[in-house]
């Protein structure tokens, strides 16, 4: 028979060992969580860097996650292929900096937009701004207003005159 002492010592045992059970099962819980997470962002959210302007266009005909930096002498771009979207290739355009050229686009600095293309499209993202939106596209727009505004001002006798020779032509 049994004593008291001993089946206090066995639930004791007892507990212990499915204490450990459950600490082991938490701890392959918590690794299979890791696991998917890294392969969820891996295959999923991961964005390769490209190194220049071909593997980008590469990566830009079929779409893939890339993303760009474009160091030119006038200012720094930085292109990012998000993916397929409507059936076009959704692609951000990030205006990073501005190293020379007039002050007044110093203001669209850090602003960005999206652009759509459709698929299989070689350019670079930002020459149509028809298909693009955001902060940096209305930014632009708001610059090419400025600057036609003060080319008509600037050349306003000249129009005047043209449009004078137009009317004795009619």
């Amino acid at each position: 028979m049994a004593k008291e002492g001993d089946v206090i010592r066995l639930k004791k045992k007892k507990d212990s060992y499915n204490l450990r059970n459950e600490i082991i099962k938490l701890i392959i819980i918590l690794l299979i969580i890791v696991a998917v997470s890294f392969l969820v962002y891996y295959f999923f959210f991961k964005i390769e860097k490209c190194a220049d302007r071909e593997c980008f266009s590469r990566a830009l005909v079929d779409c893939k996650k890339v993303s760009w930096t474009n160091d030119a002498p006038e200012a720094t771009w930085v292109y990012t292929i998000l993916g397929k979207q409507g059936g076009k290739c959704e692609v951000n355009v990030n205006l990073l900096q501005i190293k020379r050229g007039k002050i007044d686009i110093s203001e669209a600095e850090g602003k960005s937009m999206n652009c759509f293309f459709p698929l299989g499209t070689i350019t670079t993202p930002g020459q149509n701004l028809e298909i693009c939106t955001g902060e940096l596209k209305e930014s632009l727009q708001d610059l090419i207003i400025k600057k036609m505004h003060s080319y008509i001002l600037e050349n306003l006798e000249d129009i005047n005159q043209e449009i004078g020779n137009l009317t004795k032509v009619i």
